[in-house]
């Protein structure tokens, strides 16, 4: 009789601890996959941009650019004011190159795999294009051409990119409407904000920073006549 009931016993505590350890396993589970939700959306505001620490013309490639001068800053009506540096470009084919740091925020590590200033809507002027992006080599001050690099919580790099100074098609034709516009149109694009490329966890993603104290180029219409 006791043998009996130590069998009906053990028939039904096998199935409750095979309930017990798929249980167990649903949790471990759930709280894996919380832990990567968690850790993929802290990266969603993970990279971040600081201000613009060194920029200029790029040597051998600055064709008509210089800085703007208190003349040109009045006759444009664009300010210095906010801008870590403002050029003027007096023919388009000029380079300007600018550096920043990127850091990582987050809690995960992140691979950065590109960067390009961002574009904006279809029809809106732009005085820039990209020419090239940098990234540093390792040796104090010098840059390198970009590749992708794992930045891990806390960590940050120094990149750079190069835009060059064009005349868009509408811009061109702006210049040579009648009545001297040309001589009195001035177009300023800002190095700001920059699309950083990244990927998390496996998760290809994009953040849009803006960047402290951009560089200014001032684009006078008739430059582009």
């Amino acid at each position: 009789m006791a043998a009996g009931a130590a069998r009906v016993g053990a028939a039904i505590s096998w199935p409750r601890r095979g309930g017990c350890r798929r249980l167990a396993a649903v949790v471990v589970v759930a709280c894996l996959a919380t832990a990567y939700l968690i850790g993929l959306v802290s990266t969603r505001a993970a990279v971040a941009g600081g201000a613009v620490n060194w920029s200029g013309p790029v040597s051998g490639k600055g064709a008509g650019l210089a800085s703007m001068t208190p003349a040109q800053e009045a006759r444009s009506g664009m300010s210095a004011q906010g801008y870590s540096n403002v050029l003027w470009a007096g023919r388009p084919g000029g380079e300007v190159f600018f550096g920043f740091a990127l850091r990582n925020r987050g809690v995960v590590p992140v691979t950065i795999v590109g960067l390009a200033l961002r574009r904006f809507d279809p029809g809106v002027i732009n005085a820039l294009a990209p020419a090239g992006a940098l990234i540093e080599s390792g040796r104090s001050g010098s840059m390198a051409p970009f590749h992708p690099v794992t930045l891990g919580p806390g960590a940050s790099v120094s990149v750079g990119l190069v835009e060059r100074v064009i005349c868009q098609q509408t811009l061109r034709r702006d210049a040579r409407l009648p009545g001297h516009r040309g001589d009195h149109s001035y177009l300023g694009d800002a190095t700001s904000p920059v699309v950083v490329h990244y990927q998390a966890l496996g998760v290809s993603m994009s953040q849009t920073v803006s960047l402290q104290t951009p560089v200014l180029v001032v684009l006078p219409y008739r430059s582009c006549r």
